[in-house]
């Protein structure tokens, strides 16, 4: 006898689940476990997380029995509700949008301001935000800009070890010494970190991976 019945799908190790409806809940299983085997579970949530966590995490239970199929649809949108109207459950279950009534579920997405919010946000940096920062890095690394950040810099008495210094890199484990024109050039081909180095020449830090960095004016002709 078939089971007219709300399941859901439990991911034990991190308490996701995902909430569904059937006429033959056993069928309904079933293929389930068929679709998250291959790859193609329509749950995209679902389906990374089955690839992530692996089947053993995973538990198949009934929720409730009901009498007819359209009894276990207003139960299931029931705990849909309940899910999507709370921001903490929200984040811990696996269906979308197309989870049987997406009408009211993107009716209460909709009418939540955060929402609204960051998705307003999400546009404007999308698209606005991102063409003004690579606006403004183009114009950032002009040699005229570059050259006036210096002049700046050392005029004010902070520039002490910028990326245009050179620099004399010390080997720690073979006292090989490579000189390089900045500090720039130096983090490229070592693959350190240019502050590292600052902090070496200027007596914050002792090395910067399997180097340590002074000034090339300090070393004796």
């Amino acid at each position: 006898m078939k089971t007219i019945a709300v399941y859901g799908i439990w991911n034990r190790l991190t308490q996701h689940v995902y909430i569904g409806h059937s006429s033959d809940v056993e069928a309904r299983f079933a293929a389930h476990k068929n679709a998250l085997k291959r790859g193609e579970h329509h749950s995209r949530y679902l389906q990374r997380s089955w690839n992530i966590h692996g089947e053993t995490v995973f538990e198949f239970r009934l929720i409730t029995k009901c009498a007819t199929k359209e009894e276990a649809i207003e139960v299931e949108q029931a705990l849909l509700d309940v899910h999507f109207n709370d921001r903490q459950l929200r984040k811990t279950i696996y269906n979308g949008a197309k989870s049987n009534d997406p009408a009211k579920y993107l009716r209460n997405m909709l009418a939540d301001s955060d929402f609204q919010k960051a998705r307003r946000e999400g546009i404007r940096k999308s698209d606005e935000f991102l063409r003004s920062v690579r606006a403004n890095l183009k114009k950032a690394w002009t040699k005229e800009s570059v050259a006036k950040r210096v002049e700046s810099a050392n005029k004010s008495g902070r520039w002490h070890a910028s990326r245009w210094v050179p620099v004399i890199a010390i080997c720690i484990s073979t006292g090989e010494r490579t000189r390089f024109e900045s500090i720039g050039e130096a983090a490229r081909t070592l693959s350190v970190w240019p502050g590292s180095i600052h902090r070496a020449i200027t007596g914050k830090g002792k090395n910067a991976g399997n180097y340590t960095f002074i000034k090339a004016e300090k070393v004796a002709a």
